[in-house]
């Protein structure tokens, strides 16, 4: 995972990151790969855009909340971005 780590963040985001605790490093690594894997498929370039991929000026990716053991991510080429929970519930 460190290896993978070091391919994929920046140097400030890796030094933060070995910094964590263990039981916390994989959580932020998954949700640092979930940020990467959604501006990545947001490009439309999938992996060819780069494993180090950063949000270009005026995008937007944050973190989703979804339940314990799960990471998600979106972005969006957008400055901003609301994002509206549905239940999917029928009307």
């Amino acid at each position: 995972l460190d290896g993978l780590a070091r391919r994929t963040m920046t140097e400030g985001a890796l030094a933060g990151w070995l910094e964590t605790a263990c039981p916390e490093r994989l959580v932020a690594f998954h949700r640092h790969w979930a940020r990467l894997e959604a501006g990545v498929k947001a490009t439309g370039r999938g992996l060819a855009a780069g494993l180090r991929w950063r949000p270009p000026l005026g995008w937007t990716v944050v973190d989703l909340a979804v339940p314990d053991g799960y990471v998600a991510a979106l972005a969006v080429d957008a400055p901003s971005v609301e994002i509206v929970l549905s239940d999917g519930g029928a009307a």
